[in-house]
């Protein structure tokens, strides 16, 4: 693997793209540890005008506390929350109990 690591941000989602310079493996442990600064996210909940409350997942910082800036100008309600981001293994049919898991 390279000794540089490049970082692109594509426009509009705000997700990190890391590219080491070399192809990895496929090892999963590998690519858990270059994505490491993954493992916290800043959680931002913020009232619409309608009254809905919209929870949206950042990994800036700054983005986070410009929306968190730009609803409260608007008069409405919004918090920010530094969260873990955990893995959770198995089948995700059967952990969010959908009726075709269920059936099995």
């Amino acid at each position: 693997m390279s000794s540089t690591t490049n970082e692109r941000r594509p426009a509009g989602n705000g997700t990190a793209i890391q590219n080491a310079g070399e192809r990895s493996t496929g090892n999963a442990t590998d690519l858990r540890a270059r994505a490491r600064r993954h493992e916290y996210a800043i959680l931002v909940l913020a009232e619409r005008v309608d009254g809905t409350v919209v929870s949206s997942f950042y990994t800036n910082l700054p983005a986070a506390e410009r929306k968190v800036t730009r609803t409260r100008e608007r008069g409405l309600d919004a918090t920010l929350t530094l969260v873990r981001v955990t893995p959770v293994r198995g089948d995700l049919a059967a952990l969010l109990a959908l009726p075709e898991a269920v059936a099995e």
